[in-house]
């Protein structure tokens, strides 16, 4: 009788980032290694180990599962691929072992807006007035920074300028406008300022014409 083997399957890649402590980010991920199988029959048993660290600070909880949590190390100075490997069993006894590859970086710390332009995120504008908005971010890595704007607005740089319409029958109204910046790996800050809009009364004008 034909007996098919098990195929054990650890679903790399993985990625997460070094633990970060101060953030309160422990960056642990899960591991799949659901889709191992067995065609005439079915796992019974599934176990995990590091086999490779570089930085001899990761670590696996939950090794007997299916799904067990990656632990990444306290730092790195620079990307490290740390491989653990997996072993299924199935009700034959029949064992079968795949890898898999997690790389852990250095954390990154998001952007930061440091200043900004109005530095009173609530403002009162005249309709018809123009307003610049501005931000300064620091970035520890020096990454490419995206910026999006919001509330009427469009542009891709830190600084915008906003020309207030003139709208006789306008009455105060309020508004938000929101940046957000982003750095190359997702993560962001943000600012919003509140304007109130304030209605101009404008002098009547005098047209002199003939009849």
């Amino acid at each position: 009788m034909k007996v098919d083997i098990p195929t054990a399957d650890a679903g790399e890649p993985y990625e997460t980032e070094e633990v970060h402590n101060q953030a309160g980010e422990n960056n642990t991920i899960e591991l799949n290694g659901e889709n191992s199988g067995d065609p005439d029959g079915f796992i019974e048993k599934y176990s995990w180990e590091m086999v490779s660290d570089p930085s001899k600070g990761s670590g696996l909880s939950d090794e007997n599962s299916s799904t067990p949590i990656f632990h990444p190390p306290p730092h790195v100075d620079s990307i490290i691929s740390v491989k653990v490997e997996l072993t299924v069993t199935d009700n034959s006894g029949v064992t079968v072992k795949d890898t898999a590859v997690t790389d852990v970086k250095p954390f990154n710390e998001p952007p930061k807006i440091i200043s900004t332009e109005p530095s009173n995120f609530v403002q009162k504008i005249d309709e018809g007035s123009n307003q610049t908005f501005s931000i300064t971010v620091w970035d520890e890595e020096n990454s490419d920074l995206s910026y999006t704007w919001s509330g009427g607005l469009s542009g891709s740089g830190s600084e915008i300028s906003y020309q207030i319409p003139w709208d006789p029958d306008h009455e105060n109204e309020n508004f938000e406008v929101n940046v957000t910046v982003k750095d190359n790996l997702g993560k962001s800050d943000s600012s919003t300022w509140l304007l109130t809009v304030t209605d101009v009364n404008q002098p009547p004008k005098i047209h002199l014409g003939g009849p």
